[in-house]
């Protein structure tokens, strides 16, 4: 195996490193892509929900250079992408449940977010379906800011002052990794309140917009078959004698119908989990007690520190058994002052050392280097006692 060292080549290792790494973030961001795929059950809300979570880096990016100061940032920054693209996906998955829990709330609870309509109090004539419908999007999304925002932002708030209270360490790498950290959780958090809402509304309007036409066209259908299927009803309405579904568990057959509106992954885990949580309580808790006690015990009895710096690449990396195959030579003392200096030097060194005073007079090996130095014209009479 062939090892090598220089300055430029460990710099293209690190970034060959670093490139490779960004590809597997990117191949992750796949898999999160098609996860909030399934639970936001749009292309758009996944494709603009993860935009919005990339681009709290590049903002991050531009408000730590401002703050900091830094010219340079360090390799350690890069985790960046991985802990971001976690973070700003909860963030999705809360606001798109709250926005679908908000659709199932009785009218006054919205209203009651603190959004009031003073047009309704004071227009005389009656409003528009199309009016109606934009203003309870308006309070639905000040209910969703008020609910699930609050939520969205708790967290936030938590995660960032966890990666900020790094800025009091004395390792100058962990002060940096803190505060770009702590602004990239911020930025992706406020990016998603401001905008992603904004999605939410455009998605389900678009969708209604197409419902409304589907109702146009299916114009064989009479009012009494439609009159019908409202007396049937499913049981989820404000008719009299009939519980509204609230969303909040209230009644039997709302949440059951609830759920089989939501993603594949809520209706998996909405049936099937507290279920399973109910027939083993008992044993999950007591599992989780004796998994917790072994844990402490492990911990205790075989952690071991290492307190040197943690070594960036693999045991086979060039970086690092390169430089152990390195140790095992002597160093070289370099003594000229250029190349051609240099050479002559290295020349004197790795020739063959000869016993016989008849193959070579030098008394010291460094009499390359000194002819080159031109120590044979300036010092002529020491020259020719030692070479």
């Amino acid at each position: 195996r062939i090892f090598y060292y220089s300055e430029d080549l460990d710099r293209l290792d690190i970034f060959h490193a670093l490139w490779g790494d960004c590809r597997l973030a990117l191949g992750g961001l796949v898999v999160v892509f098609m996860i909030v795929r399934l639970h936001t059950s749009s292309w758009c809300l996944a494709s603009v929900g993860l935009l919005l979570v990339l681009e709290s880096i590049p903002l991050a990016y531009v408000l730590f250079k401002q703050i900091s100061g830094i010219r340079d940032m360090s390799i350690v920054n890069c985790l960046s992408l991985f802990v971001v693209i976690g973070i700003g996906s909860d963030l999705i998955f809360v606001l798109t449940d709250g926005w679908r829990h908000s659709a199932t709330l009785p009218p006054e609870v919205v209203s009651a977010a603190g959004l009031t309509s003073p047009v309704s109090q004071q227009a005389h004539a009656e409003p528009s379906p199309a009016q109606l419908q934009e203003r309870q999007f308006r309070k639905r999304v000040v209910w969703l800011w008020a609910n699930s925002g609050s939520s969205c932002m708790t967290t936030t708030i938590c995660s960032a002052s966890s990666f900020l209270v790094n800025l009091g360490s004395a390792l100058m790498p962990l002060r940096e990794f803190g505060l770009f950290m702590g602004l990239c959780v911020l930025n992706t958090a406020l990016l998603q309140l401001s905008m992603y809402p904004l999605m939410l509304v455009a998605v389900e309007r678009r969708a209604q917009k197409s419902r409304n036409r589907v109702v146009m066209m299916s114009s064989n259908l009479s009012l009494e078959d439609a009159g019908n299927a409202d007396a049937g009803g499913s049981g989820c309405n404000t008719a009299a004698g009939t519980a509204p579904c609230d969303g909040l568990g209230m009644d039997r057959r709302c949440s059951s119908q609830d759920l089989e509106s939501r993603s594949c992954v809520v209706r998996c885990l909405g049936r099937n989990l507290p279920r399973f949580i109910r027939q083993l309580r008992r044993m999950l808790l007591a599992g989780f007690f004796v998994f917790l006690i072994v844990c402490i015990v492990g911990i205790v009895f075989n952690i071991s520190v290492d307190s040197g710096m943690p070594d960036v690449f693999p045991a086979s990396h060039n970086q690092v058994a390169g430089k152990q195959s390195r140790a095992k030579f002597d160093p070289i003392v370099d003594v000229a002052i250029s190349t051609v200096q240099q050479q002559a030097w290295l020349c004197d060194v790795l020739s063959a050392q000869h016993e016989s005073p008849e193959d070579c007079n030098d008394v010291v090996v460094g009499c390359g280097t000194f002819a080159a130095l031109g120590y044979c014209d300036t010092k002529k009479e020491t020259m020719q006692n030692l070479c």
